[in-house]
């Protein structure tokens, strides 16, 4: 099982396709986007496995569909060029207006690890107040 969230950031307003293209709202200073966050048991077996075999699978859902629309990651150099997907079997191209700009993997203990860590934690406080 997979829990996954995002998490809006930045000013509300709409920007124009053009102005997403551009990355204006960055240029400017002001960022918007969103903080995505993701739990599981399993980053490759789960998380992992969702982005290699779905989203830049170009043959998934079907052969010659493309990278996912929004999120799939393309090889090129250029990161403004239009991306090319497969709807409905029309090829259409897409301007990029999902930027990603870092992320990473983090361990997140479980609630049992953490109440043990804690009941392990007093235990040591009542010894060392104890030897005082």
């Amino acid at each position: 099982m997979i829990y996954r969230r995002g998490v809006a950031f930045g000013p509300s307003e709409a920007m124009t396709p053009a102005e997403m293209v551009q990355q204006r709202s960055l240029a400017s200073g002001v960022e918007r986007g969103l903080h995505f966050m993701c739990y599981q048991s399993s980053i490759d077996r789960q998380y992992e496995f969702i982005i290699r075999q779905c989203v830049n699978n170009p043959d998934f859902p079907e052969p010659g569909s493309g990278v996912d629309a929004l999120i799939g990651a393309l090889p090129r150099t250029d990161p403004n060029a239009p991306r090319p997907v497969n709807l409905d079997g029309v090829p259409v191209s897409l301007a990029p207006f999902v930027v990603p700009t870092g992320g990473g993997y983090f361990f997140a203990p479980s609630l049992p690890a953490l109440r043990e860590l804690g009941r392990r934690a007093s235990g040591a406080a009542e010894a060392l107040a104890a030897m005082s």
